[in-house]
């Protein structure tokens, strides 16, 4: 079994903190790969979606520009709400963005994160996995010089679809899992869980790629998608103003690694002790 394994960078809705969410995050992910020997995708959000940072962009292409690892490549993704675009961005999802949009989206973050790394791009994940239909993005990749897609949470286990200018490699998940965005990984899923999910792949797919965020190396997403996630559609339709509401003004300092941080380490070794190859988007055949 091939294992991709990526994480999205990017500001947590519930903390909001550059250093702990994005920064201490994405070099302790540096740390793990040079630790275990293993390449890992890091999928920039250049947006700060909203949270009026309005120097986080320029820090973020500086952290960057500063990490080394012969492990880490870089990837596009795309939360799009106040981007310096000549059209509004109010809007923070890539689907909801006109085709001719969309192309200068991904022509923009492309330019910038090649400028500052050095380094061709070539692989793009959608915020909160909010992707036009796959002909259309397809569409949008052959102008925009993108190649590889990891959005489509509604195919299973990771299943590969070629579409022309287009390869879609989406984060692992099954119909069980994707009607409630639960994608295979410590964040959202217990350990059990995880091997469970696992040993069924093993007999359905040859890859499956494992997906983490920057901001749950001291966050804790998976409690707290776990409990939303369980309850019933309406409910959290209704709690939703309530939530928002919440997380305006949290703030979760913590200093120590979270569980679901502590766990991911541990899914990397069982994953090694059941003779995984750990690799990259573009070496997927």
């Amino acid at each position: 079994m091939d294992i991709i394994f990526s994480s999205d960078v990017e500001l947590w809705s519930w903390n909001k903190n550059f250093d702990q969410d994005v920064k201490n995050g994405l070099l302790k992910l540096v740390e793990l790969a040079d630790e275990e020997k293993i390449p890992i995708t890091f999928f920039i959000s250049l947006s700060d979606k909203g949270y009026n940072q309005p120097e986080y962009g320029e820090k973020i292409l500086s952290l960057i520009k500063k990490i080394r690892s012969k492990y880490v490549c870089f990837g596009i993704h795309t939360h799009c709400q106040n981007l310096p675009l000549n059209f509004n961005t109010k809007k923070d999802h890539l689907n909801r963005y006109s085709k001719k949009e969309i192309i200068s989206i991904l022509k923009w973050y492309k330019k910038e994160i090649e400028t500052i790394t050095k380094k061709k791009i070539f692989v793009h994940r959608a915020g909160s996995y909010s992707i036009p239909p796959l002909p259309i993005l397809e569409e949008c990749f052959k102008e925009a010089g993108v190649k590889i897609d990891s959005s489509d949470i509604s195919q299973e286990y990771s299943k590969i679809l070629r579409i022309k200018n287009l390869v879609e490699i989406p984060p692992s998940t099954n119909k069980r899992y994707s009607k409630k965005l639960r994608v295979w990984g410590p964040e959202q899923m217990s350990p059990k869980e995880i091997m469970i999910f696992y040993k069924k792949a093993i007999k359905k797919t040859r890859v499956l790629v494992v997906n983490f965020h920057s901001f749950s190396v001291y966050g804790d997403l998976g409690k707290k998608a776990r409990v939303w996630h369980k309850m019933p559609t309406f409910l959290r339709v209704l709690l939703k103003p309530v939530v928002k509401l919440i997380k305006k003004d949290s703030k979760i300092i913590m200093k120590e690694e979270s569980p679901a941080f502590a766990n991911l380490k541990k899914m990397i070794k069982y994953l090694k002790n059941n003779g995984c190859t750990f690799t990259n988007f573009e070496n997927v055949k």
